[in-house]
């Protein structure tokens, strides 16, 4: 990717000045490093699919984890109100 940014002024003759980002850090230090436009900044956003999918692991962890479990309140983290089941798509929770 680093490659990419750095060919793009000489073969192109353009410069990116943001890219949307999947999560992967290697990537954004690199560039962040290179400089490819010297002090040109890049702006990063982030892709919300990939935050999504993330999330949505991490909270079918927790429940997975911790589903039987009683709270301060003597029920479990599942069921109505509460921590529930997850759509197949990651930006549909329900």
């Amino acid at each position: 990717m680093v490659t990419m940014f750095a060919r793009s002024e000489a073969k192109h003759d353009l410069r990116y000045k943001s890219y949307i980002a999947d999560g992967d850090t290697k990537n954004d230090i690199s560039i962040a490093n290179s400089k490819p436009y010297g002090d040109y900044p890049i702006t990063r956003y982030h892709c919300i699919n990939h935050y999504s999918k993330r999330m949505k692991t991490r909270l079918m962890t927790i429940k997975k984890n911790y589903g039987r479990t009683h709270l301060s309140d003597k029920k479990t983290i599942g069921g109505k109100g509460r921590l529930g089941t997850f759509s197949s798509n990651p930006m549909k929770f329900r």
